[in-house]
């Protein structure tokens, strides 16, 4: 018998979009699933439509949060969970009917992620940075190097993954997670030394409304994003006092220089225009990139979207050994 696969879903004031996400649960060809669906305080009917849905399939079944929150939602159903494989969903997103089917098929057993593309989906016209970051991710599957890039953006959606119990049994405590705790886990699952396996297909439908808990918590901000990232590098990256370069002083280079210095690490900062900040920035020399020290590790927090100014960057890495995801992460 093919393994159970327990779905774990938080639920907040998604009364509106609750019956059509569920509904595509219901419609998945992989049919030895349960939901465990956790009412995190909503104000609107959301536990009503989980419990309606739930008096005819004993598959869904609803809880109500013990503290207000994703992270304390996710610790709940987890810990009412009987199957082998744990996914997350998102109560106002769809799930593609063979989504189970395929992220079950290419599970491989051991310390593996399974995911896939993701595609947005909205009554109104999705924004173009929702475009890129669609597009950026799904770029992931195609090109097989998330970990390579899991310094730049959280490259696993957070409803889009497939893993064996045992990780949240013995490697990382779903409790323990900071907010944004989907990129923190994705951070956790690449110290970890986790593999990703990928599928072609779209395996997560993300709806895109005004009232989305990114939108408008500020756990889910560039700031806290930043905050997150850089102290993971510190840890996972660093050892104790060494040293780091710093390639980029705009707006992405000032908040990792800031974080840098709260956290005393030592680095040295650099940038294409060193020549327009005479007076230095935050207390700190900006030299040209001329004084990159080859194969020094590094953070880059410049990435053009003109193809001939990426290529050119490529080139100068390449010529000074720092290869990305090996001596120099992309921020």
């Amino acid at each position: 018998m093919r393994k159970k696969v327990s779905i774990i879903m938080p639920v907040y004031n998604a009364a509106p979009f609750l019956a059509e996400c569920l509904e595509t649960i219901l419609m998945q060809t992989y049919g030895n699933w349960e939901l465990l669906a956790v009412d995190d305080f909503s104000t609107d009917d959301s536990l009503g439509v989980i419990k309606a849905y739930a008096a005819n399939d004993r598959r869904i079944k609803p809880f109500k949060n013990k503290e207000k929150g994703i992270i304390p939602a996710l610790t709940v159903a987890f810990n009412k969970s009987s199957g082998q494989l744990i996914t997350r969903m998102d109560a106002d997103d769809r799930m593609p009917a063979n989504k189970l089917q395929i992220l079950e098929s290419a599970f491989k057993p051991g310390k593996t992620i399974v995911t896939g593309k993701v595609k947005y989906f909205s009554s109104k016209p999705i924004s173009q940075g929702y475009l890129d970051y669609e597009n950026w991710l799904n770029e992931r599957v195609d090109y097989g190097d998330h970990w390579a890039q899991v310094y730049r953006e959280c490259v696993i959606a957070s409803p889009n993954w497939l893993v064996d119990r045992s990780c949240f049994e013995d490697d990382i405590c779903l409790d323990t997670l900071a907010y944004p705790e989907d990129y923190d886990m994705t951070l956790r699952w690449y110290d970890k030394g986790y593999k990703v396996i990928t599928s072609p297909e779209i395996t997560h439908e993300w709806r895109e409304h005004p009232d989305r808990t990114s939108r408008n918590d500020n756990a889910y901000q560039q700031a806290s994003f930043f905050e997150l990232k850089t102290k993971c590098f510190i840890e996972y990256e660093l050892k104790r006092d060494e040293p780091v370069q710093l390639l980029g002083a705009g707006k992405k280079g000032k908040l990792v220089a800031k974080i840098l210095t709260k956290n005393e690490v030592p680095f040295q900062w650099f940038d294409v225009n060193a020549a327009d900040y005479v007076n230095g920035l935050m207390g700190k020399k900006i030299l040209p990139l001329s004084s990159v020290m080859k194969g020094k590790k590094s953070i880059l927090t410049a990435w053009p979207k003109e193809v001939n100014l990426r290529r050119n960057i490529r080139t100068f890495l390449k010529e000074n050994d720092l290869e990305l995801g090996v001596k120099c992460w992309l921020f």
